[in-house]
């Protein structure tokens, strides 16, 4: 599911300079403009916070245990059914280069695909 990001650069046509992801599984009951208008404060994308406020989501939390807590080593857990890219700063920095870069050297252990 988290494959998406990885190709963003060469999935949408040039002259399209924003997107809003949404995962085709979520139901949006507000208004996106705030994450549209977003100040990304120079990065290339920004995702939402995954909620930890509801106790019966924490079994399936599976960043707070094994090799991905090892990972972040604290760092928030971000969740990839929604967030905003800026697909003109994307492409600049090569951001899907450096991710599948990144996604081919984590998909070596096993562990790191397992939730």
């Amino acid at each position: 599911w988290g494959y998406k990001i990885l190709f963003l650069d060469v999935l949408f046509p040039l002259d399209v300079k924003k997107i809003i992801y949404v995962d085709a599984d979520q139901v949006i009951r507000g208004d996106l403009t705030e994450l549209w208008n977003l100040d990304l404060d120079g990065a290339p994308y920004g995702y939402t916070p995954f909620c930890d406020s509801r106790e019966e989501t924490l079994g399936y939390q599976f960043w707070r245990t094994g090799f991905w807590k090892s990972h972040l080593r604290g760092k928030p857990y971000h969740i990839s059914a929604l967030y905003v890219v800026d697909l003109e700063r994307f492409r600049r920095e090569l951001v899907g280069d450096k991710l599948r870069a990144i996604y081919q050297q984590l998909s070596a252990d096993p562990n790191s695909l397992a939730n």
